[in-house]
């Protein structure tokens, strides 16, 4: 952390003491997040319903709002019903996000 490239610079130069691969070094870290936010609580890309319709700051929140009104028009369910529904859905589905993300960030 203190020297940041250092790690890279002295793999490709050939120095291999005590060192991970980069790729073992990235899966690594990758574990110890995970662990990490299930102990903290936090979750990442887990953005509940009432934050996609209502964060101005996010560039889609128009298009939610269109698309969610569109849902609750043609099955007639609540919103509060469905804000449930999306919460629940999209924790799963941010689970295996990560399942698609590390490979291309590895």
């Amino acid at each position: 952390m203190s020297k940041p490239g250092a790690l890279t610079l002295n793999y490709l130069s050939g120095v291999r003491k005590f060192v991970l691969t980069p790729f073992q070094l990235f899966v690594l870290i990758n574990i110890f997040y995970f662990f990490l936010l299930s102990f903290i609580g936090h979750a990442t890309f887990n953005t509940p319903l009432e934050v996609h319709l209502t964060a101005t700051n996010l560039t889609h929140h128009e298009w939610a709002k269109m698309l969610v009104n569109d849902m609750l028009s043609t099955t007639g369910v609540s919103t509060e019903k469905y804000g449930i529904a999306f919460n629940q859905r999209i924790d799963v589905l941010s689970k295996s996000l990560f399942i698609f993300l590390i490979p291309l960030f590895a």
